[in-house]
């Protein structure tokens, strides 16, 4: 059986991987909250990968194992992960699925309901503060606690203006 700290080890370390082979990502939403001191545990990996990057991504997935299992891409229905793709929004699921382990990654291009560019907002090899928490803005209840949070620590850490801000963005839904 794999640990959590093995399975997020592996996943940073897959990270760290696509970006030495050229990729640019970054890691996010529940994954991102818990690198954050925002949540505890989450049981996946999102990433966001700059579209104009997704071959050196499909090459490292390629050769990513976890527990000698290879990745593949998860369901019936997912997009590939390509630059056409990633472009229009859409998510490829991959997972590694063995007898004592399963990894899911989910890999986007494009960062749901965020109001400006993730790439411009990296914070080392997590995304930035301000996309995670745009994207954890969602109508999914289990999403909330997650926003409320997001702000909480947003608050603290911030002047009055970009606190503000952010509650502003909640509240009103700019």
């Amino acid at each position: 059986m794999v640990s959590q700290v093995d399975l997020d080890g592996f996943y940073e370390d897959l990270i760290a991987s696509i970006r030495a082979s050229g990729g640019v990502c970054a890691i996010t939403s529940d994954m991102a909250c818990v690198l954050y001191q925002v949540a505890q545990s989450t049981k996946d990996c999102d990433v966001l990968c700059s579209a104009s990057t997704a071959e050196p991504f499909v090459s490292q997935l390629a050769q990513t194992t976890l527990n000698g299992v290879p990745c593949a891409y998860r369901g019936h229905l997912t997009p590939p992960l390509d630059e056409r793709w990633l472009q229009g929004g859409w998510t490829s699921h991959f997972e590694w699925k063995s007898a004592d382990a399963t990894a899911h990654l989910d890999v986007f291009g494009v960062a749901p309901r965020a109001s400006s560019p993730w790439i411009k907002e990296l914070n080392g090899r997590l995304a930035g503060m301000h996309t995670v928490a745009e994207m954890k803005r969602t109508d999914r209840l289990k999403d909330w606690p997650f926003a409320t949070a997001w702000e909480s620590k947003w608050l603290k850490q911030a002047t009055c203006a970009d606190g503000c801000i952010f509650s502003m963005r909640r509240r009103y839904g700019m």
